[in-house]
Order: C-alpha cells, then sequence, then structure tokens
C-alpha cells in the first residue's frame, strides 16, 4: 500500500526567500497535525475579515519517502483546503477531477486509475489507493476547519464540515 503522508501548514511569518523557507521550515512554518492549537496563537483579528480568515499555508504529500509538494506550495489555506474538499467530491462522482491553486497556475489532478487514484500536482503524481488518500484529506481537512469552527468561532466553515460528512457517506 505505501506510506502516505498528507499534513498540513500554515505560514508563521512573511516569506520573501524560497531557499531561506527551505532551509528553516520550522522558523517559518506550523504544521497543524503536530500542532493544532498553536495556530490560536499565529491567527489574530488582523487575519480575520467578517468572519473569513487569511491565512497562508498549504499541504505536504509525501509517498513512500518521496515529496510530492514541500512547504514552497502556499497559498490562501482555506481556500486550498476548500478546493481539495470539492476535488474529493467530483472524483467520487465523477472519477476524476482537478483545480489549480488559487492564487497559483499549479494544477491539482486527482485521476482513478483501476483500483488506485493518481494524484497530481504541478508536474509531480503518485498512484496511491484512492480510499487511503481520500480518508486523508478528510481527516486533515476536518481538523482544521474544526479547528476554525470551533476553538476561532468561525462559523462560515461549517459548510465545509458539512461537506466533509457528505463526502463520507
Amino acid at each position: 500500500m505505501g506510506n502516505l503522508k498528507f499534513d498540513v501548514f500554515i505560514l508563521k511569518k512573511k516569506v520573501t526567500d524560497l531557499e531561506k523557507l527551505k532551509n528553516n521550515t520550522d522558523e517559518y512554518c506550523l504544521v497543524l497535525n503536530e500542532n493544532l492549537n498553536s495556530i490560536k496563537d499565529i491567527i489574530n483579528s488582523d487575519s480575520i475579515d467578517d468572519g473569513i480568515l487569511n491565512l497562508d499555508g498549504g499541504v505536504i504529500i509525501e509517498y513512500n519517502y518521496k515529496p510530492l509538494t514541500d512547504f514552497s506550495f502556499w497559498d490562501d489555506l482555506p481556500t486550498l483546503l476548500s478546493y481539495m474538499l470539492n476535488l474529493v467530491e467530483e472524483f467520487k462522482e465523477n472519477g476524476q477531477a482537478f483545480f489549480y491553486f488559487p492564487s497559483q497556475p499549479m494544477k491539482v489532478e486527482l485521476k482513478k486509475e483501476g483500483t488506485k487514484a493518481k494524484f497530481s500536482v504541478h508536474e509531480k503524481s503518485i498512484v496511491v489507493n484512492s480510499d487511503v488518500l481520500i480518508d486523508d484529506i478528510l481527516r486533515n481537512t476536518r481538523k482544521f476547519f474544526e479547528l476554525l469552527t470551533n476553538e476561532l468561532q468561525l462559523s462560515k466553515y461549517q459548510f465545509e464540515l458539512d461537506q466533509i460528512e457528505s463526502i463520507r457517506k
């Protein structure tokens, strides 16, 4: 089956040099799966506009210890994860789906290949068990959106939680 890693991260500070980011990821990034409650310390009232969170982050995806994405793949995190949910939902309905990062021309695609799925980001791809991949995506996006709705009281993200439950059925 292979070893799949799907971790959500947020940027703790502005990135002006990609090499500095890649060489000092702990200084710039916080992986939510390891530090779920620490996000509350980073988000302040300036990050929230009319109930919508403005926060940069991304997803680290590795398969068998080979990276599909890294810390240099970031964007508006709530939007990126919402797009990821739409990708999963459309894939389950049609056997294929794609989207582009919210603010970058990087394509993300999920396509059925027999009993597995080909998951592509930008110019790299992996073939994985689709159930495992979908479960990881749903579990990690759920953690993020539960944090937003429950801990930060951002009720506008309840839609994503409802969408996750709908996809799981």
